[in-house]
């Protein structure tokens, strides 16, 4: 259930950029059970890291405290729209609710990509503006064979 206070701190988060110009003006809060249980501040450049989004490193923040890559049952609060990468981060670590704040529309107005991005990801693959290319045999039977040793360890484990 959406909760005001929750949003009103992803928010301050994003007003970091005033004490330090490293960080850009995106705030995340991830709450379990009624506690937040992780904050991020979008360190891009900061970190020199295209990944540091603060929903990202909010994730981080929560599933280390957890001790689990999995958030079943929290709820992401974002200052702004999520972008394709943190939108994906929180299928991954099953994240149930995202509440955000600013528009994908009001990122773009200053200068964020991320409406673009959402677009691109609708087009086929080969008309992307990034080339996504199979390798084909015999790599890919090697690759499969990876994935199908490591289903087999869980398998083992399990009994």
């Amino acid at each position: 259930m959406f909760e005001p206070t929750h949003m009103r701190a992803a928010i301050a988060l994003s007003r970091s950029f005033e004490r330090d110009r490293g960080y850009t003006p995106f705030g995340a809060v991830v709450v379990l059970n009624g506690e937040v249980a992780g904050e991020g501040i979008s360190a891009v450049v900061r970190d020199v890291d295209p990944t540091a989004h603060a929903e990202i490193l909010a994730i981080r923040h929560a599933c280390t405290k957890v001790g689990s890559h999995l958030l079943p049952g929290a709820a992401l609060y974002s200052s702004g729209y999520p972008c394709p990468l943190c939108l994906m981060a929180c299928y991954w670590a099953q994240v149930t609710e995202v509440y955000y704040a600013a528009e994908l529309v009001d990122s773009q107005r200053v200068g964020f990509e991320d409406r673009d991005f959402y677009r691109e990801l609708t087009l086929p693959p080969h008309e992307r503006s990034i080339r996504v290319a199979p390798v084909g045999e015999p790599l890919r039977a090697e690759a499969a064979q990876v994935l199908r040793e490591w289903h087999a360890t869980l398998d083992d484990s399990s009994g």
